[in-house]
């Protein structure tokens, strides 16, 4: 290209300036938020009276609900059972909590405290899973094949007696 066309090509473009970024605003809604120096302030007052407060419990519990709406904990079923052994696990290291170190921040270390509990009931779970379907299976096999059909005939025998009862208006 010559320098004449070079020059004529950058006349023709229009340069835009770039438009601002819109910065994301934290999240305050109150009934799923907890602020760590609240936390913190709520921390102090236990740590002077030993009397965990309704505040502070509502943290924790916001703290593990809001864990187990995440998309990794939200298809158990059991989830009620995550929270409350979350809230349990925090309640048992709060005492841990060292208020005195520089630039403390609760909000993390009962996060993790949740996080970590929630992985290991959610393993204990998958174990009783397992030994349940293998306690099952033994038990299946261990059944000769005359047993097992007659389970399985057991079993068609109570579904035609359902088909067959009349339905009744109660």
């Amino acid at each position: 290209m010559s320098k004449v066309k070079a020059k004529k090509a950058k006349e023709q473009v229009e340069i835009k300036p770039l438009k601002e970024k819109k910065l994301r605003k934290r999240n305050t809604n109150k009934a799923c938020y907890v602020d760590k120096k609240e936390m913190f302030a709520e921390l102090v007052k236990y740590h002077t009276t030993d009397i965990i407060s309704e505040e502070l419990g509502e943290m924790f519990l916001k703290i593990a609900r809001r864990f187990t709406n995440m998309y990794c904990f939200s298809s158990y079923t059991y989830r009620d059972e995550l929270v409350n052994s979350a809230v349990h696990r925090m309640v048992e290291y709060i005492g841990k909590f060292d208020i005195k170190r520089p630039n403390p921040n609760p909000f993390c270390y009962f996060t993790q405290i949740a996080y970590n509990q929630i992985l290991t009931v959610i393993k204990k779970e998958k174990q009783q899973s397992y030994i349940k379907s293998t306690c099952r299976d033994i038990i299946w096999d261990d059944l000769s094949q005359d047993e097992q059909l007659k389970y399985t005939k057991n079993i068609g025998d109570v579904d035609e007696f359902f088909s067959e009862t009349p339905e009744t208006d109660i």
